[in-house]
């Protein structure tokens, strides 16, 4: 259980890292679109959509 545990938080730690790195990408896009425009590149990178979701949470709140 606990290996489980640590893979899910290192997922969510390199996802974080990446976001960070692409977010620089999107700096013209607001709100919705910005969010839109992260997604797809972490989805792409090969995250989970509940890790994405998480990640986008924190990043970008929505309004």
């Amino acid at each position: 259980i606990e290996s489980t545990l640590n893979e899910i938080e290192d997922e969510d730690g390199l996802a974080r890292k990446a976001a960070d790195a692409g977010i620089k990408r999107y700096v013209r896009y607001d709100g919705k679109e910005k969010r839109e425009k992260l997604a797809q590149f972490l989805y792409r990178k090969g995250y989970s959509w509940d890790t994405i979701k998480e990640v986008l949470d924190e990043l970008i709140p929505h309004k």
